[in-house]
């Protein structure tokens, strides 16, 4: 409410805001725990994430862009080891990943903790609410709560990224990811260079740009 233009949109872009905004949460702690190496921030950024996904189906692009960070930040580590102690990139870029390797074996048991709490929130915003309150007065029945469950989510899956028909749009996410692609070789390249170099000109200091031309 405090940003005009975020209250704008959210009026029609159904749960956009509020997924910007799990996620975030999501993104913050997980960044907290690796800058405070305590891994019990991985939980409540678990729950953030479960959230989000359960608000809107295209939550997974966020952990696509949270990727694709990853990426930028690995590449420029390396250029810099090479610029800087003359590794080979190769080696450079083993020994980044074995030590995140070896952060999350450190770390497992947090690890697969926050994937189970994840996956459990999921799952109960998922669920048959009528279905699902019923258990509490007949355990026997979570099997068929599981199983409507795991019908549903299928659905969505098919409804929202495979089939091309939908109450709400005539074509799937994946039709609409081709011609995104279309659309920005066709009309955004020119902003697509200039953004490469940016990345390239403010995440490396001279002294590697120099290196690397």
């Amino acid at each position: 409410a405090a940003d005009p233009v975020l209250l704008y949109y959210s009026r029609f872009m159904r749960n956009d805001v509020p997924l910007a905004a799990a996620m975030f949460v999501a993104f913050g702690l997980l960044v907290r725990a690796l800058d405070t190496r305590r891994p019990w921030y991985l939980y409540p950024a678990a729950f953030a994430a479960a959230l989000g996904f359960a608000m809107k189906e295209n939550a997974f692009l966020y952990f696509v862009c949270w990727l694709g960070g990853l990426v930028l930040v690995l590449d420029t580590r390396t250029v810099l080891a090479v610029h800087r102690d003359g590794a080979d990139p190769v080696d450079a870029i083993s020994d980044r990943l074995a030590a995140a390797g070896r952060g999350l074996l450190d770390w497992w048991v947090h690890v697969v903790g926050a994937v189970a709490l994840f996956f459990l929130v999921f799952f109960l915003f998922y669920a048959p609410k009528p279905e699902l309150y019923g258990v509490l007065a007949d355990p026997t029945a979570v099997g068929g709560v599981v199983d409507a469950t795991l019908s549903r989510i299928q659905a969505e899956l098919e409804r929202n990224w495979l089939s091309s028909s939908g109450h709400l749009r005539d074509h799937s996410y994946l039709n609409f990811l081709g011609w995104f692609g279309k659309t920005f070789a066709y009309l955004a390249a020119p902003l697509a260079v200039a953004a490469v170099y940016t990345v390239v000109r403010k995440r490396l200091p001279d002294a590697a740009l120099e290196f690397i031309q």
